[in-house]
Formats: C-alpha cells, structure tokens, sequence
C-alpha cells in the first residue's frame, strides 16, 4: 500500500513502479508515526474513492446493457428488480 503510490513491485518491469495512487513519500525515510499514519490516510481515501469510481461506471455500464439510459429508468429497475 504504501510504495509512494506506485504499484507493488513485481517481476514486470512494465507494470512495476508506475504511478498509480497519490505520492506520499518513501516510508522507509518516515520519522514519526505520524508521517506514517497520514500517507497510510491518504492512500487509503484514494482506493477507496477509485474502487467507488469504478464501481459506478460498471453499474452504469450494465444499466446501458440494459437499455436504460436515465437514473428514473435507473431507479425503476432497482425497486422493482426489472
């Protein structure tokens, strides 16, 4: 989780290391626990919010499958399980 925001480390040099999340520096070199607890913070608020984001567009992504197309037709299916 914390790698300054980049992916975990792995045996692709593609995929290794690239910047994926916010920088919040090296926690080798972190001095309190402070510094610690709010890049931990930071990195946490920031899956979360993208997990959401994506979690979204894959909702509205199946609703268009669906044919619908407005959040009434959106909240029709979800009452009445259509």
């Amino acid at each position: 989780m914390l790698w300054n925001g980049k992916n975990v480390p792995n045996d692709d040099p593609k995929k290794s290391k690239k910047q994926f999340g916010p920088k919040t520096g090296d926690p080798e070199k972190f001095e309190t626990w402070e510094e610690f607890w709010n890049a931990w913070v930071n990195q946490i608020q920031f899956m979360i919010k993208h997990t959401a984001e994506n979690y979204n567009l894959l909702e509205q992504l199946y609703f268009l499958s669906l044919g619908v197309t407005t959040k009434l037709g959106t909240l029709i299916i979800i009452i009445f399980g259509f």
